[in-house]
């Protein structure tokens, strides 16, 4: 019985959509798993982001300006 069922949803394209959304869904999830491992190792190492060198550039640009302003 189990047997038919799953040769029906694949047949309907059920179980290929299913098992697509699992994937992605996993994929998503070990993605953010390892964007996260590798901020905290980036933290703990001290490398300076992207963020933080546009920010302090920001911050060199305003006070530059209000010295020579």
């Amino acid at each position: 019985m189990d047997h038919q069922i799953d040769s029906a949803m694949i047949q309907m394209g059920l179980l290929k959509g299913e098992a697509r959304k699992a994937a992605e869904s996993a994929d998503d999830a070990f993605r953010t798993f390892v964007d996260q491992r590798v901020d905290e190792a980036l933290q703990r190492i001290g490398v300076a982001r992207t963020e933080d060198v546009e920010s302090l550039t920001q911050r060199l640009e305003r006070l530059e300006k209000k010295l020579n302003g």
